[in-house]
């Protein structure tokens, strides 16, 4: 690195920390041990990936960053890995829980542990350029009324041993709130820009990830009414793609019918065996969304016909029907042992 680039990544350092409030240095000429940003990384038996994973971490330009590993219990070499890791760098932090209590759980522990201004989630599976935190804070930086920061995307196809475009376009820095809450609940994105850089303060007025189904794009749906999201142009974020992650039970579920149940169940374990309204819940969320984030009367107003649009379209009828079916169903098969066991009473 040139002195040239050291002294912009200080600059930026610097800059960050000023224009969040945070001060710089002391009275004693040292500088604070809070970092300007915070990346957390919840995990579960991720030895095949993890290490590539915090390697491009700390390969980062943007070195004022902290690391905190949050292990849900993982039964593999995971739990070595990171413990190795640690030892070796005091930027990161490594947290285990003796029992998995679902990836809801986990996301939002790595929050509650992290100090940044700023705060990256990151899949273990996942690797960033170098220059990521350093492009995309800088563009944080420079529009004070953005919330959240990515970049472009490419996808690493594991199994076929190649890496292609995510070529997916969306209007995420228009000036009409309603333009942006329309873009994010679409389904057409994957919902990359949940491991974007945040400002911690905007992040903490939300209700983080959900135990339910879809919780990632609805956190993304409240984060776009609070301000624009800035995207850098260039493709500095690899996501994998691989047979044993969590969306592959979407593509290729038990049933059609039942995968955001069997998906509400592996965000949290909890909902194994209960009666649930997954797309009912994501419309609950977004109308709690909306209701949350204070805006002016006519954006409020093109916000609920956004989501009014949302409900009445075929598709997600469709599917607001079928969740009361099935419930119907599991109530039926929860409430027929009792009738049985009252017929068998003596009269």
């Amino acid at each position: 690195m040139t002195t040239t680039q050291r002294q912009r990544l200080t600059s930026l350092q610097d800059t960050a920390r000023l224009s969040n409030g945070s001060s710089v240095s002391l009275l004693n000429g040292k500088t604070t041990d809070i970092p300007t940003v915070s990346i957390g990384l919840p995990v579960y038996n991720g030895e095949n990936f993890i290490e590539e994973a915090i390697e491009s971490i700390l390969a980062q330009t943007f070195q004022d960053y902290e690391l905190v590993i949050s292990d849900n219990a993982s039964t593999d070499a995971t739990q070595i890995i990171c413990q190795r890791y640690a030892k070796q760098d005091p930027r990161i932090r490594y947290s285990r829980s003796p029992i998995n209590q679902g990836p809801a759980w986990n996301y939002n522990r790595v929050f509650e542990l992290a100090r940044g201004t700023y705060f990256k989630w990151a899949a273990h599976d996942d690797i960033f350029e170098p220059t990521f935190l350093e492009r995309v804070l800088e563009r944080l930086i420079q529009n004070p009324t953005a919330v959240l920061g990515f970049s472009q995307v490419d996808v690493i196809e594991q199994a076929a041993g190649r890496i292609r475009p995510y070529n997916v376009e969306m209007d995420l820095d228009s000036a009409h709130p309603a333009q942006r809450f329309k873009e994010t609940i679409s389904l057409k994105h994957r919902c990359y820009e949940i491991f974007g850089l945040v400002r911690r303060d905007v992040l903490a007025k939300t209700s983080l990830i959900g135990a339910y189904a879809g919780s990632d794009r609805v956190l993304l749906s409240r984060l776009i009414l609070e301000g624009t999201f800035e995207i850098v142009p260039e493709p500095l974020f690899q996501a994998r793609e691989h047979g044993s992650q969590s969306i592959a039970m979407l593509r290729k579920p038990r049933h059609r019918h039942f995968r955001m149940h069997d998906y509400a169940v592996w965000f949290d374990p909890k909902n194994k065996g209960k009666i649930l309204l997954p797309n009912w819940r994501i419309l609950y969320e977004y109308f709690c969304a909306i209701r949350a984030v204070p805006m002016p009367a006519t954006d409020k107003l093109a916000c609920w016909l956004v989501l009014a649009s949302w409900l009445l379209s075929y598709s997600n009828l469709g599917k607001l029907g079928r969740d009361l079916a099935i419930a119907s169903v599991q109530l039926v098969g929860q409430l027929a042992p009792l009738f049985k066991v009252r017929s068998q009473e003596p009269v």
